[in-house]
């Protein structure tokens, strides 16, 4: 009984909801699928784009209206692991032909593909790259078993021809890979024509392009990963005037003795993972006002390069492991930061950071961040971090503003700015956030996040 209950109202909600979709014109489907979702540097609306194609087998009008639209189909995911381990040839080629010539988004997620999909992949990757001349945005997550990882060259080869659409270039080599050295004749022989580029991300690769026949004129972010510095060199003399965001993850062993400087005058944010004393010379950046470090490059040869930008630096970012007491001691050099945020970055996806930083903060003289306004911990907190306790909050009661009798607040400009603190992780307990709280609010300023 049950049963007939539950089917007959499961079939009334079916003709209900058809009946309702039925009254939508098919211009209303027509709009929701032109604002179609952001697909920025990242993916980080992926799903929205999946909620588009799962918002259409609602009626057969839809469903043929979806079918004929070519803006639907443009947007192209592979992954493949040992549990997915089907290529989808079919479908591919099918949205291809769907897609007619607009601009193609491809995100291949092919890093923990097994070698038995070997021969699946190439064919798919090689129909993909017949179609070069369209490609929006591309991001390539080369397989960490088998040949087609360890040999990318021919499957890269169409990127010689012209990309006159290309937005967005990524392609990740595996992290336990050595890097990949192309071919001299061949490493600079890449994005002859690439108008609209703004984003190159490259991990544990030499492609680049010459200086001789194309320029990166409207580059926006650079983003390397292991790869060798005259690569490096040659990517960011050629993204200079317009780069924006700069991440350097990099153990260089070939840096000359004393490489000209590079001028970057648009450079607002940077993002390093190496302390090489090279930098200090390298990276002439008038207009820097974010940093963020991680705790492999927080050592000692990394302060001259510190000091040299601190003048302009308000905003820092601590990620990673390593966190501990003996970063004061370099992060120091950055005497204008007013904000601090403790996070996962690109490079590293999660952080560890120990109380005793916060208690050589604390203590230090003369004072460590004079201007310090805010600190941020973000939900990216290793499952295992120390919960800090003694240090955070002896340095929070260190700058926060102290009333006065009126009951103002006094403060001292030299040390005592802090006015908010957002705590989005578990590694601070309850108790903590209390008292920081309290601290804040007494003394009339933003209470803790």
């Amino acid at each position: 009984m049950t049963s007939g209950i539950n089917t007959g109202v499961k079939s009334g909600r079916m003709s209900s909801h058809s009946t309702s979709c039925a009254a939508y014109s098919t211009s209303l489907l027509r709009c929701q699928t032109m604002n179609g979702p952001n697909l920025v540097a990242g993916w980080s609306t992926v799903p929205e784009a999946r909620g588009r194609f799962l918002s259409r087998p609602v009626c057969s009008r839809w469903r043929r209206l979806a079918i004929s639209m070519s803006s639907l189909w443009t947007y192209i995911a592979i992954a493949i692991d040992t549990v997915r381990t089907e290529v989808p040839a079919d479908r591919i080629l099918e949205q291809l032909r769907r897609s007619k010539n607009l601009p193609l988004d491809i995100l291949l997620r092919l890093e923990d593909a097994p070698p038995s999909a070997h021969d699946g992949i190439v064919e798919v990757v090689t129909l993909l790259h017949g179609e070069c001349h369209r490609l929006r945005r591309y991001e390539f997550w080369l397989p960490a078993r088998g040949d087609i990882g360890r040999d990318p060259l021919p499957v890269m080869d169409p990127f010689q021809s012209p990309t006159p659409l290309l937005v967005s270039f990524s392609l990740l080599l595996p992290v336990n890979y050595d890097e990949i050295e192309w071919p001299e004749d061949a490493r600079d022989t890449y994005f002859p024509h690439t108008p609209k580029l703004q984003h190159i991300e490259l991990s544990r690769s030499s492609i680049s392009c010459s200086p001789l026949f194309a320029t990166f004129t409207n580059m926006v972010s650079l983003a390397l990963w292991y790869s060798s510095f005259e690569n490096f060199a040659t990517m960011a003399r050629m993204s200079a005037p317009t780069l924006q965001y700069l991440s350097l993850f990099e153990e260089w062993g070939d840096v000359p003795p004393t490489p000209p400087p590079i001028v970057f005058p648009a450079l607002h944010t940077l993002l390093l993972r190496t302390a090489n004393p090279v930098l200090r010379d390298l990276i002439v950046a008038p207009k820097l006002r974010h940093i963020t470090l991680d705790g492999n490059a927080l050592e000692i040869e990394l302060c001259p390069f510190l000091e040299l930008v601190s003048s302009t630096v308000s905003h820092l970012t601590l990620s990673g492991n390593g966190l501990v007491d003996e970063v004061a001691l370099v992060v120091r050099a950055l005497d204008k930061v007013q904000h601090l945020t403790f996070s996962r970055s690109v490079a590293v996806d999660s952080y560890n950071v120990s109380d005793s930083l916060f208690e050589e903060l604390a203590s230090l003289t003369p004072t460590v961040w004079p201007k310090l306004q805010s600190i941020h911990f973000t939900e990216d907190a290793h499952e295992d971090s120390e919960e800090l306790g003694a240090g955070l909050l002896r340095l929070v009661r260190a700058r926060a503003p102290v009333p006065t009798a009126s009951g103002s607040a006094a403060t001292d400009p030299a040390q005592r700015t802090l006015t908010r603190v957002d705590i989005d992780t578990h590694a601070v307990p309850k108790w903590l956030r209390s008292t920081i709280d309290h601290i804040l609010s007494s003394n009339n300023v933003a209470a803790v996040g």
